[in-house]
Formats: structure tokens, C-alpha cells, sequence
């Protein structure tokens, strides 16, 4: 789903319009272990760091990041997901 100032190729997560999927960040679904992902939020830090591990549907992504250490996001937490530098 997207927005009609979004990209046809981003994606919608809790409410959020994430950057479309690139080679090094893609979509929440295809989320894996050592992806580099920076996540986005509206009001909280943003998070730059690798995938360390995901559920099996993918709901949940354990971040780890310097200096925020292992992060856990839930998809509905507001994170948009954008290609990490």
C-alpha cells in the first residue's frame, strides 16, 4: 500500500510509509541475519545497525547497533526501514 506522495514501491508498516527495498535493506518480509538496515521513527532515535535475528514471520527484527546495543522492533512499533550507509 502507498501514499500518493509515497514511491509505488514503498511499504506500508504500522502505519508508516518505509523507503522502497533496496539491495541492502529490503522489505520487512525479506529481512535476514546481517542485512544492514537503518530503522526510522517519527519521535524515538533512529536505529542504524545489522539484522542479528527475525521471527519466522518476520513481525519482530532484533537490530544490533552501536550504541544502542540489540535492539527488538516489532513492525507496528511506527519504524520505517530505509538502506543503511
Amino acid at each position: 500500500m502507498h501514499s500518493p506522495s509515497s514511491p509505488p514501491d514503498a511499504e506500508t508498516v504500522g502505519g508508516q510509509v518505509s523507503a522502497p527495498p533496496t539491495d541492502c535493506a529490503q522489505s520487512w518480509q525479506d529481512l535476514g541475519p546481517g542485512i544492514p538496515v537503518t530503522l526510522m521513527h517519527p519521535t524515538l532515535p533512529t536505529i542504524t545497525g545489522t539484522v542479528d535475528t527475525t521471527t519466522e514471520d518476520r513481525s519482530i527484527v532484533w537490530v544490533f547497533s552501536v550504541p544502542h546495543g540489540r535492539v527488538l522492533i516489532h513492525a507496528e512499533d511506527g519504524y520505517s526501514l530505509a538502506a543503511a550507509d
